[in-house]
């Protein structure tokens, strides 16, 4: 049996410039974010015997479907579990597999959950079919199948914390993309796990509904999404700044002028719940505070000034669910067990 983990993220600042070609509209692109150990997971299973179907479970969705074969598996209606069927298809295993998968995360949650779940079942097949393939294929090939699924446009940053871990500054240029991972002190960044709650806000999303919405507006030559995320992207070179001064304070200030800025590009990116539960938390001391992904519902982030615990209480005292996690600094994970 194969076992592959992949982190999800938190992204702070730069989000949506990460679709091509917007980026390029730009000069370039930078996007900030960091893994968490809210894990996808997928585990495989050689079929044993001759002839046996292909098996697919997805614990998250409680879903199963059985396909006879590779052929079937292409040709037959799509199902609830195609995001699997097409990565196995694509690798074309010899024996049939028993493939389970979770998401760790509420549905629709804005951390990247879909992406980290091809992040992790490409590495899984690509470990079992023994492709030998490189991390940025594996990117290549994780986004281009889930950019075929969702058939509309896919940014490039939820794959890179699934597939390395850490904190990630990507750059999104006209060579292609570099991904950037500073030197932080620990107590910094423990400082900064500490502080940084994560709230589900009870509301799901779909990130393409706003992503795509926003892609045409910028195509179609919309002034203010045009201006919005070049200022955008200017903020998130702030972002960047303020990571390496290892400075709370303006991390703080940074966070809140993103969130601002992504509030301009659509009326779906926020909405009552959210700002319920930002005013709430603004009111009980919280520095920043901001929606995860593409907004619209889904998960945040509160910045804590003092204690956590007293913030993470009245959160949840106005409807909000706390996610407890950790910065993840491994990435993907393969083992035999």
């Amino acid at each position: 049996m194969i076992k592959a983990l992949a982190p999800t993220r938190i992204d702070l600042a730069g989000g949506t410039l990460d679709m091509p070609p917007l980026f390029l509209f730009h000069e370039f692109g930078l996007t900030i974010n960091i893994a968490i150990d809210l894990y996808a997971e997928v585990t495989l299973e050689e079929v044993e015997g001759e002839g046996g179907d292909f098996e697919f479970y997805s614990k998250d969705l409680d879903s199963r479907e059985q396909y006879g074969s590779i052929e079937e598996m292409k040709n037959k209606p799509k199902g609830t579990l195609e995001l699997l069927t097409r990565t196995v298809g694509y690798f074309e295993p010899k024996k049939a597999l028993r493939v389970t998968t979770d998401i760790h995360l509420p549905k629709g949650s804005g951390l990247a959950g879909s992406s980290a779940l091809m992040i992790a079942l490409v590495g899984a097949l690509n470990h079992h079919t023994k492709r030998g393939l490189s991390k940025p294929e594996m990117l290549t090939i994780a986004k281009s199948i889930e950019t075929q699924l969702i058939k509309v446009p896919t940014g490039f940053q939820d794959y890179y914390p699934a597939l390395y871990g850490s904190l990630t500054f990507l750059w999104l240029t006209v060579r292609g993309n570099k991904r950037e991972e500073p030197s932080l002190k620990k107590e910094f960044l423990d400082e900064l796990q500490e502080k940084l709650i994560l709230v589900y806000t009870g509301e799901p999303h779909f990130s393409g509904t706003n992503n795509w919405q926003i892609f045409k507006d910028h195509i179609d030559g919309n002034k203010e999404v045009i201006q919005t995320m070049q200022n955008i992207r200017q903020t998130a070179e702030k972002m960047r700044k303020a990571l390496l001064a290892e400075d709370i304070d303006r991390f703080a200030d940074v966070l809140n002028e993103d969130w601002e800025n992504r509030k301009r590009l659509s009326p779906g990116v926020t909405t009552d719940q959210i700002e319920s539960l930002i005013t709430v938390s603004k009111e009980h001391g919280a520095r920043a505070a901001r929606v995860c992904g593409a907004g619209g519902g889904g998960c945040m982030v509160v910045l804590a000034k003092d204690d956590p615990d007293e913030l993470k209480e009245v959160l949840k005292k106005n409807g909000a669910r706390i996610l407890d996690y950790r910065f993840d600094y491994k990435g993907l994970t393969i083992e035999e067990i």
